[in-house]
């Protein structure tokens, strides 16, 4: 299976065990015995697969089988023995109701770890499973990563997931969650997963979710990861229901300002203008007065920043 953990390339995604027990609304894993795996095996099957089809890096995964403890364990003992012959990227899944000692090894293995909140709260997350406490088995592991990441010098990530559109939570109430995920957990990353009807599960007769909902939550998402938007500054951006307005948030958070005494915060704010462009107009302002022109040089986004920045004179025969 396929994977983009890794920006510049894909990650083999590998589930160890196919059986689940748990009743996730949205999954349609049948409960079946579970198969006993041999560790050593199972790694070496999968370096082989991953350094055959160019793999940069390894995803290790499993349903939660008969026993999630025995299943947490299948995952740390795979990892450890991948590690005895790899040394490249390795995410590791932890499991809802992980022990604590399973998340410190499992920290020392990977250099990325997940548990995925699949729902924005504990309301939604019981709509869709019976089996999983949303504070208890996920925030609470969520929070034990993240003191073990701190533990060992912050050089692991930890990350997570939402499934959009499997229940009625409103985009205030998934960017909510996220938000807190950044700010409490210190989250590298937060994935939005599309909802898709499986056959033989309990919501196969629901629609899938649109693409374009899980745009727009990237889009906003990225505004509070990247560019550190607030809580207050994002409230803007949705409407009575709860749900993203259908305009760029970006465009309706916009701030004007003078492209001579901007902050580099302030800079961010303005369509167009990304992390790379602020550094530069940061670094390049200092030396000489900037046109139109040297902000289209530098890659700038003329067409949607030049409404939002004034402090030189803008001129036709600048883009000559």
């Amino acid at each position: 299976m396929l994977s983009g953990d890794i920006e510049r390339g894909c990650v083999y995604k590998h589930v160890l065990i196919g059986g689940c027990s748990y009743d996730c609304a949205y999954c349609s894993f049948p409960s079946r015995k579970q198969k006993v795996h041999n560790p050593e095996r199972t790694a070496l099957r999968i370096l082989e697969t991953a350094r055959k089809y160019g793999f940069r890096g390894i995803f290790l995964t499993s349903t939660m089988g008969d026993d999630p403890e025995k299943a947490m364990d299948l995952i740390i003992d795979t990892a450890e023995c991948i590690r005895n012959f790899y040394r490249g990227y390795l995410h590791l899944k932890i499991l809802p109701g992980a022990s604590r000692s399973q998340i410190k090894t499992a920290v020392t293995y990977g250099d990325r770890v997940s548990i995925n909140l699949e729902a924005p709260n504990g309301g939604r997350l019981s709509e869709l499973s019976s089996m999983k406490d949303f504070r208890t088995d996920i925030i609470k592991r969520q929070r034990w990563i993240r003191e073990e990441i701190e533990r060992c010098g912050g050089k692991v990530t930890q990350t997570t997931q939402m499934v959009v559109g499997a229940g009625d939570e409103t985009d205030l109430e998934i960017i909510e969650s996220a938000y807190r995920a950044y700010r409490d957990m210190k989250m590298a990353r937060v994935y939005y997963s599309r909802f898709i009807p499986l056959k033989n599960s309990r919501l196969e007769n629901r629609n899938a979710e649109s693409r374009e909902r899980i745009r727009m939550l990237y889009r906003l998402d990225a505004l509070i990861r990247l560019y550190g938007y607030s809580w207050r500054e994002i409230q803007r951006v949705f409407d009575e229901k709860g749900n993203l307005l259908r305009d760029d948030p970006k465009f309706i958070l916009a701030r004007r300002i003078d492209i001579k005494t901007a902050g580099f915060r302030d800079l961010l704010r303005v369509p167009g203008i990304g992390i790379r462009h602020a550094e530069k107009i940061m670094k390049e302002r200092g030396k000489r007065s900037l046109g139109l022109k040297d902000l289209k040089n530098m890659g700038v986004n003329i067409k949607k920043a030049r409404a939002f920045i004034s402090g030189f004179q803008r001129t036709l025969d600048e883009f000559c």
